[in-house]
């Protein structure tokens, strides 16, 4: 939940503002569920997993469809894209979606893997905005008023509020945890939070 607020609190939501989430994950679905607390014009996201999908529109969203189906997005016109996908593609997908002074926020970490991004033609001419959000550190414009126990605070207090625990689809002890591993790597599609009991 703490990536979550912090991935808002770079990202900057405004009031009325399209949105689109890219990638729902737990931090893509915790980041769901906080948007969809604001006063959007829409909320949509896209996620390759029918059950990341469901959980999504129960937690708010406007609309919700795989990335095979992106180019009915083609008139949507965000205003702001979040990527969480872990996905290069997604990123050159949001550049390319991005229309004139959009924001991108970036959550994803993509280790090693190469990112190639379409940065001529409209992306230059729309003046697309691409922000880091990396939650061991805050925001240099918001020091003066804020520190990680703050941020904290409002995350704890977001827990308590959202429905996450309907996140949780499974429960394991720990001494399975091969078997969670398993389930992530090779099932990716039956699960969505999977915990470890002890």
């Amino acid at each position: 939940m703490e990536t979550a607020v912090n991935l808002l609190m770079d990202a900057r939501p405004l009031i009325g503002e399209r949105a689109l989430v890219l990638g729902q994950g737990v931090v893509g679905l915790l980041t769901t569920a906080l948007l969809a607390q604001f006063p959007l014009e829409q909320l949509v996201v896209v996620d390759g997993y029918a059950q990341r999908l469901h959980a999504a529109r129960t937690l708010g969203a406007t609309r919700a469809l795989p990335p095979d189906e992106l180019a009915a997005l083609a008139a949507f016109d965000p205003d702001l894209i979040l990527e969480l996908s872990s996905n290069p593609a997604a990123l050159a997908s949001a550049v390319e979606m991005a229309g004139f002074g959009a924001r991108i926020a970036v959550g994803s970490w993509y280790g090693q893997k190469p990112v190639t991004l379409p940065l001529g033609g409209s992306f230059h001419r729309n003046r697309v905005q691409i922000v880091s959000s990396q939650v061991s550190t805050l925001d240099g414009r918001l020091h003066n008023r804020w520190d990680k126990a703050r941020r904290l605070t409002v995350a704890w207090q977001q827990l308590q509020r959202l429905p996450v625990q309907t996140l949780i689809t499974h429960r394991l002890p720990l001494e399975h945890a091969p078997a969670a591993y398993r389930l992530l790597d090779q099932q990716p599609d039956q699960a969505i939070q999977v915990l470890f009991t002890y």
